[in-house]
């Protein structure tokens, strides 16, 4: 049996600026996981325990997978993603000699919301797919091990194909290196991200608000508003990426004080981004979660808009 761990993510600052091509992030994993299980079979099947009732049977034709038409829209959009991460792991194993031989794989998550099976916004996606490109790797290629550059190219490519684009990939990232990371958007950077190392007193809390939000609606959203005030945007971007760069620094010299200065600071640019493309990054809920923390004597805080969340940072 093979049994691969992926983390869900959470941007720590460089919300939107990362978007651009040659800025930078740093995201760190979460403790809410998503888990692949692979078994040698008698037929192809795969299992989502939290979402699905039954095993679905898989058609395979060479390098292809589909599930039969019989089955219905959800079941087959739910497992879109999954189908072509694990398409992408046969297409480049023709040199297995396990390529014949049919499996199992079961994906187990806490990246949703196991009462309403919602996301929560922590990159469940990104995240299914690195498992499986993992685990089928370590199937067909038992002895041959998956260096993370390589995963991370493979698992881009099959993120990209299952969603139209693949973002800015540092939710990839995150799950194929499953540690907290300083994150560059080019071709040439994304595949050699720097580790960080947290400073051991430094707690950090992720709360949700209960309503995950709609990326891709955001990003055209914030696209169409880019093009109409194309200063204003590029002002507001180069200040969040700037601000990167110094809470990278604070984070390598373990200067907490200053960390907590330069998040705040990093909240007051989002706040202006925000303004500038019209955009809501707040709710009420949010609100609510921020004035009970602050009541808790919470060190700092910022709202993470992709998810609905608040990240509380704690000594």
């Amino acid at each position: 049996m093979i049994r691969v761990h992926a983390p869900g993510k959470i941007m720590l600052t460089g919300e939107w600026a990362i978007l651009e091509p040659g800025n930078t992030c740093i995201a760190l994993p979460t403790q809410k996981h998503l888990v692949a299980t692979l078994t040698p079979s008698d037929r192809y099947t795969i299992y989502a325990p939290e979402l699905l009732k039954n095993p679905i049977t898989l058609l395979r034709d060479a390098t292809t997978l589909s599930i039969h038409p019989a089955h219905s829209e959800y079941e087959q959009k739910l497992l879109h993603p999954s189908l072509i991460a694990a398409q992408h792991a046969l297409q480049v194993s023709t040199t297995s000699p396990y390529l014949q031989t049919p499996w199992q794989l079961t994906i187990t998550s806490t990246l949703t919301d196991p009462t309403t099976q919602q996301k929560y916004g922590l990159g469940s996606s990104a995240a299914t797919t690195v498992a499986i490109i993992k685990a089928l790797h370590a199937f067909y290629f038992p002895h041959l091990p998956l260096d993370h550059a390589t995963c991370m190219e493979r698992s881009l490519s099959a993120h990209s194909q299952a969603q139209g684009n693949c973002g800015s990939g540092f939710d990839t990232a995150i799950a194929t290196w499953g540690q907290p990371l300083h994150y560059t958007n080019t071709p040439e950077e994304r595949t050699k991200p720097t580790l960080i190392q947290l400073p051991k007193e430094l707690s950090i809390l992720v709360g949700y608000s209960g309503s995950s939000a709609h990326t891709p609606t955001l990003i055209r959203h914030m696209m169409h508003h880019k093009n109409d005030n194309p200063l204003d945007y590029a002002h507001a971007i180069n200040a969040i990426n700037d601000l990167v760069t110094q809470i990278h620094t604070a984070l390598c010299n373990n200067h907490n004080d200053e960390l907590v200065h330069l998040i705040n600071q990093n909240q007051t640019a989002l706040d202006e981004l925000a303004k500038i493309i019209k955009l809501t990054l707040t709710t009420p809920a949010l609100n609510d979660m921020i004035q009970r923390a602050r009541t808790y004597g919470v060190m700092t805080l910022k709202s993470y808009s992709e998810a609905r969340q608040n990240a509380y940072l704690t000594d």
